[in-house]
C-alpha cells in the first residue's frame, strides 16, 4: 500500500479502515522522518509518565499496531493491547510476544473486572469513538484508585480538525476533556501539549533536512504561543489523571 485507505464514512466502518492497511500503519504514519519526529513525542510523553511509577498491568486501549505497546513492555509493564482491528491485533502478537491481547470497540462495556488495571494508555484513537463519555467512564472502572490513566485528546480548536474532512471524528476542547475525566473520577494532574504544525508539513518533512525545519519552525511556534503552559493550537494533547 502506498498510500492511506480513504476515510470512513459511518463510525462502523473503523475497523475495516484500519485492518486495510495494519501491516503498512507505522511506514505509512511514522516512516518519513518528520512523521518520526512527531510519533516518537508521542510516545516518550506516556514512557516517562509510566516510568514514574512501578511497573503493573496497563490497559492499551486502540492498541494499533503497537507501538506504544512496545515500548511500555521495554519499561518492565504487563501490557494488555485492546483494539477494534483484529489485523492491528496480529500486528501487536508478532512484534511485543508476551502481550494479552483483547478485540473489541471503545465507547462499550470493556471486558475486563472492575480495577483490572494499574493504568491506561490511550494514543491516537478516542476521536474515532462515538460514545466517548461511555469510554472515558470505562476507563475509569477498570482503573484502580490511585491508577493512571495517559489519555490523548484530538484538539476542536487547532488545524487538525481540518484533515478529517467528513469522517465521523470526535473532536473536543481541552477543557471539554478535563471535564470528562474528572466527572468519570479521574482527578487530572497534568497535560502535555501535542505539536503545533499541520499534519502536510510534517509529511512535507520526510527527510532529516526538511525534518530539521520544520521542528525549528514548530519549537518557535510553540514558545510563541505560550509553550506547554497553553494548548493553544496544538494538534492534541495527553492528559494525565488519576483514579480517586
Amino acid at each position: 500500500m502506498t498510500s492511506l485507505p480513504v476515510w470512513p464514512r459511518e463510525n462502523a466502518e473503523w475497523a475495516r479502515y484500519f485492518d486495510a492497511y495494519a501491516t503498512d500503519y507505522e511506514r505509512l504514519s511514522f516512516g518519513s522522518a518528520g512523521l518520526a519526529y512527531v510519533g516518537a513525542r508521542e510516545v516518550d510523553v506516556i514512557v516517562a509518565e509510566l516510568r514514574a511509577r512501578e511497573p503493573g498491568r496497563v490497559l492499551d486501549a486502540g492498541a494499533g499496531s503497537g507501538r506504544v505497546a512496545r515500548a511500555l513492555a521495554r519499561v518492565g509493564w504487563d501490557v494488555t493491547a485492546f483494539d477494534v482491528s483484529s489485523e492491528m491485533l496480529h500486528c501487536v502478537a508478532r512484534g511485543v510476544p508476551g502481550t494479552t491481547t483483547v478485540m473489541g470497540a471503545l465507547g462499550k462495556r470493556l471486558p475486563f473486572a472492575d480495577a483490572s488495571f494499574d493504568a491506561i494508555v490511550s494514543v491516537r484513537v478516542l476521536k474515532y469513538v462515538e460514545e466517548l463519555e461511555l469510554a472515558i467512564g470505562e476507563f475509569a472502572r477498570v482503573l484502580r484508585p490511585g491508577g493512571v490513566a495517559a489519555i490523548e485528546f484530538t484538539n476542536r480548536r487547532s488545524l487538525a480538525r481540518f484533515g478529517y474532512g467528513d469522517a465521523p471524528a470526535r473532536l473536543v476542547t481541552m477543557g471539554e476533556a478535563r471535564r470528562l475525566l474528572e466527572d468519570r473520577g479521574l482527578r487530572v494532574v497534568t497535560r502535555h501539549t501535542g505539536t503545533r504544525l499541520p499534519q502536510p508539513v510534517w509529511r512535507w518533512a520526510r527527510d532529516p533536512s526538511r525534518a530539521r525545519v520544520a521542528i525549528a519552525c514548530e519549537h518557535a511556534i510553540h514558545s510563541a504561543l505560550g509553550g506547554a503552559r497553553r494548548v493553544a493550537g496544538a494538534r492534541s494533547a495527553v492528559i494525565v489523571g488519576e483514579r480517586l
